[in-house]
């Protein structure tokens, strides 16, 4: 069974990657700016939350490439 801080991590990772989705159907001529203070996220912050999905996919890319 996994311990709590995983679950918590898992679930953080699962929020970002629906925020992510979500940025990516907005309407074409929003901005990131726009679309941050829409949901109440700081630029730096959805970036960051961007930049964490972007890396966790590559690395299970990378661990499904070494298999």
């Amino acid at each position: 069974m996994k311990n709590s801080a995983a679950l918590k991590r898992q679930m953080r990772y699962q929020q970002w990657v629906e925020e992510v989705k979500d940025f990516n159907s907005r309407p074409k001529d929003m901005t990131v700016r726009e679309w941050c203070a829409l949901h109440d996220i700081k630029p730096p912050t959805f970036y960051d939350h961007m930049r964490r999905v972007q890396d966790y996919f590559a690395s299970q890319l990378q661990t499904t490439d070494e298999s």
